[in-house]
């Protein structure tokens, strides 16, 4: 098992009981770059960004990546789920009346557990649930585009829920340069964030295949779950973006802003690179910002035997 694994066993389980967040953080450090880098295109934004020591950090829905904090579910599974706890529920309101008795322990436990656990635990004791596999089932047929626009606004809710921005290991990438640094006539910021306060908001990219599966999460109650999967699903991208290396930051969006995104203060940065195509008068205003806040600026060039960039110090 590498470390990442581990890191997501010790803290981001299903279950929040079982989180051990001070254990994952400790292992995270370990293993945070010394450096990270953020690629910039020159412009007023970015320039008053890099004075003021500041991010733009995005929601995950306004990337240029549509599977971005992307979640999947099993409609038929959540659906039957869904319809499932509401007719349990009005069960359990009406128990007194069907002359059906269960105990506080057990509808607690209804509650928590997903539909089908719970009908499976009740048949078991000798309950019938003929009549509500049928009324199921009807109410599928029914309510099915309700039932969707319910899970699909959810969905729509998490991805709200948090502020990223992105840095990378690298600060050679020739495509990076390319996306994300003007077509290397940007810059690119360079952060120590380990042993800081930063760290803890910190994540690694993790890539795969396979889109975050939320179903299980989505047929278990609130209360139960581990809050931290949306930071979770947040750190999935398709393995295609693998030679980004990427790490994020990750803040949650606790005032619900209903903004694209919001600015956050970053550390002071450690050295600025320039572009392999900066213009004279864009690097001049870099190597002024650098020398107010006493900044180490590299240059960027290209190399002239390999595809590759180099860098040469310049302040």
């Amino acid at each position: 098992m590498n470390w990442v694994d581990l890191y997501v066993n010790l803290k981001f389980p299903v279950n929040r009981n079982l989180v051990n967040y001070k254990a994952g953080n400790t292992l995270k450090k370990k293993y945070i770059p010394k450096y990270l880098y953020q690629y910039q295109r020159f412009d007023k934004y970015s320039i008053e960004n890099l004075k003021q020591e500041q991010a733009w950090y995005k929601i995950p829905c306004e990337f240029n990546d549509p599977y971005d904090t992307f979640f999947t579910y099993d409609k038929e599974v959540v659906r039957e789920d869904i319809l499932g706890k509401d007719m349990l529920n009005s069960l359990v309101l009406k128990s007194d009346e069907l002359g059906i008795v269960f105990t506080e322990k057990e509808k607690s436990a209804f509650k928590e557990l997903p539909y089908k656990d719970v009908k499976d635990y009740l048949v078991e004791k000798g309950f019938d649930f003929t009549v509500i596999d049928e009324q199921i089932k009807t109410a599928l047929d029914r309510y099915k585009d309700k039932t969707d626009d319910r899970i699909k606004s959810r969905i729509k809710q998490l991805q709200r829920l948090l502020f990223v921005t992105c840095l990378s290991e690298i600060n050679d990438s020739i495509l990076m340069w390319s996306h994300y640094g003007g077509q290397h006539s940007g810059f690119c910021v360079e952060y120590k964030l380990r042993d800081t306060e930063f760290e803890n908001y910190l994540e690694p990219v993790i890539y795969d295949y396979k889109i975050f599966n939320l179903t299980d999460l989505m047929l278990r109650d609130e209360k139960v779950i581990n809050p931290l999967y949306v930071i979770y699903a947040a750190m999935r991208k398709n393995i295609d973006w693998e030679y980004e290396r990427e790490w994020r930051i990750i803040k949650w969006n606790t005032l619900r802003l209903e903004e694209k995104g919001h600015l956050f203060a970053m550390p002071k940065p450690s050295a600025i690179y320039c572009g392999s195509k900066i213009s004279k008068d864009n690097k001049k205003t870099i190597l002024s910002i650098a020398k107010y806040k006493n900044l180490k600026v590299f240059q960027m060039e290209m190399d002239l035997k390999e595809f590759k960039l180099n860098s040469t110090r310049e302040l």
